[in-house]
């Protein structure tokens, strides 16, 4: 247990989040003694590597997507974490643990005292068989590919089709596509054109008047309740493999189409450099399911989370100083190329 000396002062007070970072970051406070612990920010978490667990909590952030900003809601979605992620990690997810205060104005780990904060509780997986890294290293065997595979394919079938309501499924895309046109083309950070200005209103154009085919999942009862962020750096390629890292926070980000999560995986796999695999998963689905989506939804899929993964890459250069700009531009030109290598499948240029 480490003792807090600005509790002293107010035993009540919730700990600021810096000082829940300084407690999880030093190796005393774990009763398992790791020999190191390295911390790792993301955009609504921290997350702590210790020894052979893996411990997250998230910040009390408030956005148009999510809401983590009081205790209630930071426990109600570790637990949510754990439950939905267990799904396709099932030996990974432990449980939803708290942080708690003593009396003395003392931090523990499931101790006694007051809860003042909620960490989710992870094995820790090999950073070399993550897929990102196994497709950087070329380690990644065909085995590995098509367990990943029959994994995936076995969870979209298993699932329950969910009913969605019309006007709410096309209002998350709107939602989103809106967040997404703001960064993109927000002059602090330089980089909108009349490029991407053609491209957001060309997908904004779509969301207006929806095509017959944008509706093709909900007719054909295809949504489910899937993974929301499937990302090779979210595949890890144990045998048998695990995904993690569902997004939680908002169900109806989590309320697509297969069709839909696999291309986006593809979309990620392209921009890696494996584009054999990147190139096979949707045409095997269809294969396995007898399914066969217009080839227009699955551009329109293409364009528009490779939209949102450069608004994403953006976002980071709104952050606090200091931010790596070269890096943050470079992904988010990546994702906006391929998006504009989409876009022309869906309006081909007019031959004079």
């Amino acid at each position: 247990m480490i003792p807090l000396a600005y509790i002293q002062q107010a035993k009540t007070a919730s700990p600021a989040l810096c000082d829940l970072v300084a407690f999880l970051s030093d190796k005393s406070a774990y009763d398992f003694h790791p020999s190191t612990v390295e911390a790792r920010e993301t955009h609504m978490s921290w997350v702590f590597l210790a020894g052979d667990y893996v411990f997250k909590i998230k910040k009390p952030v408030h956005t148009s997507s999510l809401d983590f900003s009081t205790l209630k809601a930071r426990k109600k979605f570790c637990e949510e974490e754990v439950r939905l992620n267990k799904r396709l990690a099932p030996d990974v997810y432990l449980n939803a643990i708290p942080i708690t205060l003593s009396k003395e104005g003392e931090l523990s780990i499931d101790g006694g005292g007051a809860v003042v904060e909620w960490l989710v509780k992870m094995r820790r997986l090999p950073d070399e068989r993550m897929l990102d890294q196994a497709i950087k290293d070329r380690t990644a065997s065909s085995e590995d590919v098509q367990r990943l595979f029959s994994l995936l394919f076995s969870f979209f079938e298993r699932a329950e089709p969910f009913e969605v309501d019309e006007k709410r499924y096309l209002a998350t895309f709107r939602d989103e596509h809106a967040q997404s046109k703001a960064i993109l083309l927000d002059a602090n950070v330089g980089i909108a054109s009349e490029a991407v200005r053609r491209l957001v209103d060309d997908v904004q154009d779509i969301l207006e008047d929806p095509p017959g085919w944008l509706l093709e999942p909900i007719n054909n009862h295809r949504i489910i309740e899937g993974h929301g962020d499937l990302r090779p750096e979210h595949i890890c390629l144990i045998n048998p493999p695990v995904i993690i890292d569902c997004l939680e926070f908002n169900p109806d980000l989590r309320r697509v189409d297969p069709f839909d999560e696999l291309s986006y995986l593809a979309l990620e796999l392209r921009l890696l450099g494996a584009e054999d695999m990147a190139n096979s998963i949707v045409p095997q689905f269809m294969e396995r399911t007898g399914a066969r989506p217009p080839q227009a939804l699955l551009d329109f899929y293409a364009v528009y989370r490779a939209i949102i993964r450069a608004r994403l890459a953006l976002g980071h250069l709104l952050d606090p100083p200091p931010q790596d700009f070269q890096k943050w531009e470079a992904h988010a030109r990546a994702y906006l190329g391929a998006a504009n290598e989409a876009i022309v499948r869906l309006f081909p240029p007019k031959v004079p």
